[in-house]
């Protein structure tokens, strides 16, 4: 009777040990999963000058709410007069919380991967633009007034 109650014991003792790790794992996982979603102060005006084809850039500036509007002003460089366009529309984040889609009232959609104080301009398969250029794919969050 003794060996059964130690063994009970033993038993009871790893499977004590085995739910703690789960539940630990678990609790690992649900309060690790920072986004930039969740853990940014994404919300404000991004600034930049994004490379352009035939003109010397395209001065581009985003203002983003917190409610899922986004407003949009981009000025070809070198153009001449008339040469800058205003936009607007809403934004959704993917699923993993690091990117968001901006959809404009044409029916256009631009990606953009939120980074601390920044935005980087995606492609459309929404992935990160590489190359000698892309530095110049990044806006930078500006300071509130």
């Amino acid at each position: 009777m003794a060996v059964a109650a130690v063994t009970a014991c033993k038993n009871r003792n790893k499977a004590t040990q085995e739910t703690a790790e789960n539940v630990t794992g678990t609790e690992i996982v649900t309060s690790d999963a920072h986004t930039s979603r969740n853990s940014l102060d994404y919300a404000g005006t991004y600034k930049g000058t994004l490379p352009c084809a035939d003109c010397s850039g395209i001065e581009t500036t985003i203002k983003i709410d917190a409610d899922g509007n986004f407003e949009r002003t981009m000025t070809y460089l070198g153009k001449g007069e008339g040469n800058e366009f205003k936009d607007s529309g809403t934004y959704e984040w993917n699923s993993e919380g690091s990117i968001i889609e901006l959809k404009d009232q044409q029916g256009g959609s631009f990606k953009y991967l939120v980074g601390e104080n920044r935005l980087v301009a995606l492609d459309q398969s929404g992935n990160v633009i590489t190359g000698e250029l892309a530095d110049y794919y990044v806006l930078t969050k500006q300071q509130a007034e």
